[in-house]
């Protein structure tokens, strides 16, 4: 099945190549991995957990876990609560928003370049309601405005600031940690145009929980609406919307292709 509009996960591709999604070309279907299976189950715990709900054991069922499985799930969600141990203090109450979907839609139709960010239509979204339009599309795992001063973790700027977090359940190393910040760029471009009357600050957390449940590794970056940094991100996804919109692109070869879903079918992989 051939996939037309790029996801927050896929924007590290997405950016320097777009031929996976204009080309037409169906992505393979594979068997779901040992690892994907672990997060999916793993965020189901944590949305359980946050949600005061009970334990979803059927969701274990679905996604095949053993019993190795559900203790690192539930060590993921112990670590997950530890990161939220820091906005949900009495001191740091924070206005908390969970599996938040976020869209920038095109405007116009397909090979009509889209206007400014600022003018282009977002939206929120229950999770991965996507409508069916050109555009970039991702769902946040939680985007909260947390009390100055604190944040994930209990710390976080001093002053007003947006929060957008994602769990992560896979291998803090590179290249992965590259594609999650872009993940989260994208995610902080889309959740701050479409809630305008957030701080100005925005914080970007990509949270590598443990499977022990300790502590979770935050890749933590921290941008101000409005500067050169912040300017360079949203020309960036301009940039991308406005190729995904224009004529098809060939492939666009590079280091990239090593983790490319359609590489087996692209003439041009390396």
């Amino acid at each position: 099945m051939a996939e037309s509009n790029p996801s927050a996960s896929k924007y590290w591709l997405a950016r320097v190549c777009l031929h996976p999604w204009t080309s037409g070309l169906a992505w393979p279907v594979r068997k779901t991995s040992y690892s994907a299976r672990l997060g999916s189950y793993a965020h189901r715990k944590i949305e359980c957990r946050v949600e005061r709900t009970p334990d979803d054991t059927g969701a274990g069922q679905a996604w095949g876990a053993t019993p190795r499985m559900r203790a690192m799930a539930a060590a993921c969600a112990e670590s997950a609560s530890i990161y939220l141990g820091g906005l949900e203090s009495d001191t740091a109450r924070a206005e908390v928003a969970w599996r938040v979907s976020l869209g920038i839609t095109t405007a116009g139709t397909a090979g009509t370049p889209p206007a400014p960010l600022n003018s282009t239509e977002l939206f929120l979204a229950e999770p991965r309601a996507y409508p069916p339009l050109p555009g970039l599309y991702g769902t946040a795992d939680l985007v909260a405005e947390p009390r100055p001063g604190t944040g994930g973790g209990g710390e976080g700027p001093v002053q007003p600031h947006l929060l957008v977090a994602d769990w992560k359940t896979g291998m803090a190393k590179a290249p992965y940690t590259e594609h999650a910040r872009w993940q989260l760029r994208w995610l902080g471009v889309a959740a701050s145009k479409a809630m305008p009357e957030l701080p100005r600050t925005v914080t970007l957390d990509a949270c590598y929980l443990s499977k022990e449940g300790r502590r979770p590794w935050v890749q933590r970056e921290f941008f101000t609406r409005d500067t050169k940094e912040w300017a360079a991100v949203e020309a960036d996804v301009h940039r991308t919307l406005t190729r995904l919109t224009g004529p098809p692109e060939g492939p666009q070869p590079g280091p990239h292709c090593k983790l490319c879903p359609v590489r087996e079918q692209c003439p041009e992989a390396i």
